[in-house]
Order: C-alpha cells, then sequence, then structure tokens
C-alpha cells in the first residue's frame, strides 16, 4: 500500500483536484484490472486523507447522511503517544465510489497544526504511525494538503512514499515547489526517509500560454522545461502536464469527479496517463525490494 501525497508550499496550484481526481481515477483504473482478473484481485480500496483544515476534499467526499464517527482526524493527531488510537474505526465511505474519507472540523485541524509540536516527541511522524497500520486494508492512500508550513507539512512530507507536487508554470509557484522539494531532501538527511518517487506536475496547463512575472520569460511549455533542468540535481521527475480545463472547476463545484461531470473531458487522459505511472511505479517499486 503506497501512501501517496500531494504537496506544494504554494496555495492554489490544484492540491485538491489533483488529488481527489487522481483517488477517483485509481478506483476505476483498479477496478478494470479486478474485472480483468476478478479471482487473483480485489475490488478497489482507496482512502483519501485530507491534511487541509479548510478541507476542500472532504467538501467533495463528505456523506451527509454518515452514522457518528469515534474520531476526526485532528483528535487523532493530538492522542499521545501517536497511533494509539487506531485511525480505522473513524473511516468513513464517501460518496464517491470506492473511496473513504476520514472526517475532520476545521477548527480541531488549525488547533492540531499549531500544537502537534509540542504534544509529541516527534511530531513529523504522528500521521505515519497513523496510516502505516491499513497497509493490508487498502490498495492506495492519497493525501491532500494545503499551504501550510507548519507540523502539517512535515507530517504529509515524512509519510509520502510517492509525493506529487503540482505547480502552475508560474515564478510563484514553482518557488513554492522548489521549497518542498528542499524540504523532502532535508528530512531524508535528518530522518532517513525519502519517498521513492518524487514528481513535478504542471497544473492549469496552455502549452503556449505566454508567462511575464519571471526573467525566465517564454510559454508554459518552455519554462516547464527551464524547470525541469533546474530540478534535474533533486532527482524529481518532471510529470506530464494536466492541462487547463473548466470541467475540473466545474465537476468540484457539483461534488463529483470530472469523470462522473464529463466523461469525454480531455483532461481525463491526462490524469489517467498519471494514474498509471504510479501505478507502475509503486509495482517496479515492489519488484524490487
Amino acid at each position: 500500500m503506497p501512501i501517496v501525497t500531494v504537496c506544494n508550499h504554494k496555495g492554489g496550484c490544484g492540491k485538491t483536484t489533483t488529488t481527489l481526481n487522481l483517488a477517483s481515477l485509481m478506483a476505476r483504473f483498479l477496478m478494470y484490472l479486478h474485472k480483468q482478473e476478478p479471482t487473483n484481485t480485489h475490488p478497489p480500496r482507496i482512502l483519501l486523507v485530507d491534511m487541509d483544515p479548510q478541507a476542500g476534499s472532504n467538501y467533495c467526499l463528505r456523506n451527509k447522511g454518515e452514522a457518528p464517527i469515534k474520531h476526526t482526524l485532528d483528535q487523532l493527531l493530538m492522542v499521545k503517544p501517536s497511533g494509539a488510537v487506531p485511525l480505522l474505526p473513524s473511516v468513513m465511505p464517501s460518496t464517491w465510489e470506492f473511496i473513504d474519507y476520514i472526517p475532520t472540523s476545521e477548527e480541531g485541524m488549525v488547533d492540531a497544526n499549531v500544537n502537534m509540536t509540542s504534544r509529541h516527541a516527534n511530531p513529523t511522524k504522528v500521521l505515519d504511525s497513523l496510516l502505516r497500520p491499513l497497509n493490508s486494508t487498502y490498495d492506495f492512500i492519497f493525501v491532500d494538503s494545503g499551504p501550510s508550513r507548519g507540523s502539517f507539512m512535515w507530517n504529509v512530507l515524512y509519510c509520502g512514499d510517492m509525493i506529487i507536487i503540482p505547480s502552475i508554470m508560474e515564478a510563484s509557484n514553482v518557488k513554492g515547489a522548489r521549497e518542498t522539494i528542499l524540504n523532502i531532501e532535508y528530512l531524508a538527511k535528518v530522518e532517513g526517509r525519502k519517498p521513492y518517487f518524487v514528481g513535478l506536475l504542471p497544473t492549469v496547463f496552455r502549452k503556449f500560454r505566454k508567462i511575464d512575472d519571471h526573467p525566465l520569460k517564454g510559454s508554459h511549455e518552455e519554462y516547464a522545461q527551464k524547470v525541469e533542468t533546474a530540478f534535474k540535481e533533486y532527482g524529481v521527475k518532471m510529470l506530464h502536464p494536466i492541462r487547463e480545463s473548466m470541467d475540473s472547476q466545474q465537476a468540484y463545484g457539483k461534488k463529483v469527479s470530472i469523470q462522473e461531470h464529463n466523461p469525454k473531458a480531455g483532461v481525463l487522459s491526462d490524469y489517467s496517463d498519471l494514474v498509471e505511472e504510479l501505478y507502475n511505479g509503486e509495482k517496479n517499486h515492489r519488484a524490487t525490494n
């Protein structure tokens, strides 16, 4: 079970849209594989964890008729010692097929992000201690994140086996992406924790759109090529871009996946390519470790 985290210190770069639609299309892809080999596989089991206090992902997934829960995620993040209360009993089925989620409280998440540092001996590992016991329960766990640079950021980066860094090909977004990459490198040195897959994902991408807010002026495509060269030293892979699409915004407004909103949306092929890359990356990792 890989944990796929979606993170960029800059807000407004498409983290929530990316997380939701990767989870949805991964479930669809795994269901396709299950139908091909029903005796050797099982129906997909996906968990989406929303670490953004504003809960953009949970906004779409929340089941209004849900039964009372044992604990919200923010409560579990504050339990001492970390992981002492298991997360699974608090997981709920969402309104999206094959995807579970865990409810959060906005006020509680803000409080946890501030106070986890003083609450735990090693506050960076709290989320990981909650998710690792689910290794045999889910096929993939996707973690959405906010633009926070506090405890939540370090938890999201530490638990990620595969890290996707969405970024609009503009200076402020790429700066946030670079800070995220440097923090991944820092965790590798200090905690010995290194993800086996890190990818930079250009979002809201228009191949020939001109940008004017950076000395490296040019189109999105030209800027992406320069960014790819600059980030090569960190072992970061430049992923296939996610094109700009009104379908993304419209689907989110309806609290549904892009696939459900418009099965013919061109942007679906971009997300589908990334889903297959994640699946094959995990498969290759298992084969060599």
